[in-house]
């Protein structure tokens, strides 16, 4: 999982950066996806509702 910081800090990870990763990650994969991005904080509650219904 790739993390962000989009606070504007000089060091911070930009969305560039981010696109050439997961190009990088995803090379040479020999079928389609669904690629859906989004923050760690969204994802950890839709993850939670997910697993209520188990």
């Amino acid at each position: 999982m790739l993390s962000v910081d989009v606070t504007g800090k000089p060091w911070a990870v930009t969305p560039e950066k981010i696109a050439e990763a997961v190009r990088r990650v995803l090379r040479g994969l020999l079928m389609p996806i669904d690629l859906i991005v989004t923050s760690q904080a969204l994802y950890g509650s839709r993850a939670q509702v997910l697993h209520a219904g188990d």
